[in-house]
Parts: structure tokens; C-alpha cells; sequence
């Protein structure tokens, strides 16, 4: 059952600013390098968990149909799906019809179920690969640019802001990162300390839990304060830095995605 990604993420779930917060580390001759670091990390937090941190799009691949009305998908949370495309025995390519099928986002991992009185497709499917699911997957990410003036933020383009966000919800304006206060309205928040007076910052904000924000933290400040391998012993044994990731493999793993009768181990 191969999983694809289509489309990578194009922002990482915690923010070059968040990084320099919790490291208090101003070098910006670094930045390159933390965002590498930042991308390192947010790859090997997906592998441990199956999870998806940020907005993706995947492919699932299967053989064919299940047994049952359900299918359990990878690389949650879902978002949506696109497609469900299936291919006959002389490779010719069909499309699930959406009303058949009913999309579940609020389960954790989401699901595919079929909708009352439908069944599976029941052409003859090619030998290998004959279901082809497309889907978007990973937290909702913010990012646009900002007007601000003192601790009133007012939206400018790109994304708008979310109105469930919470009091201290993490904001992060020309990298540097804030405490929201309240927001008014999906073009106007408060912050609880000043911005000054910036015209068309830009901003980034995610709904990344703050479990796996906090193991990213870890995962970063460790890759940057030891850059080299390790060399423990009198034999001279080398060991990744990486490895020692006891804490944030414990923040992460709380999230760790079940599905199916297997861990999501992709």
C-alpha cells in the first residue's frame, strides 16, 4: 500500500521566528541553516508519527477494495480528498463518483466510507495498484503579509485569520514571534504586546498542535548546538546527535497515528 507525496509542504509548522524564541539564538547569519534544520526535523517527526504536520497533498495507492465499507487513511489529519480513481484490467482509468462515498474529517486518522445503499466498484481491477485515492492532508498554516500599529494587526493579503484562535495563540510577524490577545474578526486582531508600526509584514500562524511544535523546538535546538557527530568512548564510536531524541520522540509519539490494525509506520 504505497503512499505518495504529490505536493511537499511549502511552510514548515513551527516558524524561523518561533525557533530564534525558544532558542534565543539572534545570530540571522544562521537563518539558512535553521531552516534547514526546521525541514530536517518536520521530515523525521512525520516518519515517527505517520502523521502529516502541515498542508500536503498525498496519494494512496491500493490493490484493491476492502473487505469492508471503510477505508482508513494514511498521513492524517485529512483535510479533503480530491480524487478516488481506479483502473480496469486493460488499464483504463474511472473516477469514484463523490456522491458514493462520504468523506470523514473528524475522525483521527480521517476515513473514506460509503454512502448508504452504494458499493465498490465492481469492474475487474488491474493486477497491481488499481485504486489510486488523492488527498490533502496536515494542519491548517496562515501566512499573508500585515499591517500593524502598535498591538492592532490588521489583515493585508494572502490568508485571513481564524476567529476560534485562542488567547496567546503563537503569531509570528517578520520573524518576530507574539501572543495574540483576541481576534476581533478575520481581518483584525490584538496582540498582547506592541509591533510598532509595519506596513505589509508578513506574517505565518498554524494550527499545529503544541506537542509536536514543542518536539520540533527540541529537535532544531539540538541539531544546531551539536552540529557533528558524536564520538563516545575510548573505540571512538560516533553517534548521530539525532538519535538522542528521547523527549521529543515522547511529546510526539502522543499523537502517533493508529489506524487500520497497524501503526502508520510510513
Amino acid at each position: 500500500m504505497p503512499i505518495k507525496i504529490i505536493t511537499p509542504p511549502t511552510t514548515e509548522p513551527v516558524t524561523l521566528g518561533e525557533i530564534k524564541a525558544h532558542t534565543n539564538w539572534p545570530v540571522d547569519e544562521d537563518d539558512p541553516l535553521l531552516n534547514l534544520y526546521i525541514s530536517a526535523a518536520r521530515a523525521y517527526a512525520e516518519k515517527l508519527t505517520g502523521g502529516a504536520f502541515v498542508t500536503q497533498t498525498v496519494e494512496y495507492v491500493l490493490d484493491s477494495w476492502p473487505s469492508g465499507d471503510v477505508i482508513h487513511l494514511p498521513k492524517p489529519p485529512l483535510q479533503s480528498v480530491t480524487s478516488i480513481k481506479y483502473y480496469g484490467a486493460d488499464g483504463t482509468e474511472y473516477t469514484m463518483d463523490p456522491t458514493d462515498y462520504i468523506v470523514d474529517t473528524d475522525s483521527f486518522p480521517g476515513r473514506i466510507s460509503l454512502a448508504y445503499g452504494k458499493t465498490w466498484p465492481s469492474i475487474t481491477l488491474q493486477p497491481v495498484n488499481g485504486i489510486r485515492i488523492r488527498f490533502a492532508a496536515g494542519h491548517p498554516v496562515y501566512a499573508g503579509t500585515v499591517d500593524t500599529n502598535g498591538t492592532a494587526v490588521t489583515w493585508k493579503t494572502g490568508d485571513k485569520f481564524n476567529v476560534n484562535w485562542p488567547a496567546s495563540y503563537s503569531i509570528t510577524i517578520n520573524n518576530t514571534l507574539y501572543s495574540v490577545a483576541s481576534v476581533t474578526s478575520t481581518e483584525a486582531l490584538t496582540l498582547q504586546k506592541t509591533a510598532g508600526e509595519q506596513e505589509g509584514a508578513a506574517y505565518m500562524a498554524s494550527d499545529v498542535p503544541l506537542n509536536i511544535k514543542q518536539a520540533l523546538f527540541l529537535l532544531v535546538a539540538l541539531q544546531y548546538a551539536v552540529r557533528e557527530p558524536i564520538i563516545i568512548g575510548r573505540a571512538g564510536n560516533m553517534v548521530n546527535p539525532l538519535i538522542n531524541t528521547a523527549s521529543a520522540d515522547v511529546l510526539l509519539t502522543q499523537d502517533r497515528a493508529f489506524w487500520g490494525e497497524h501503526w502508520n509506520d510510513n
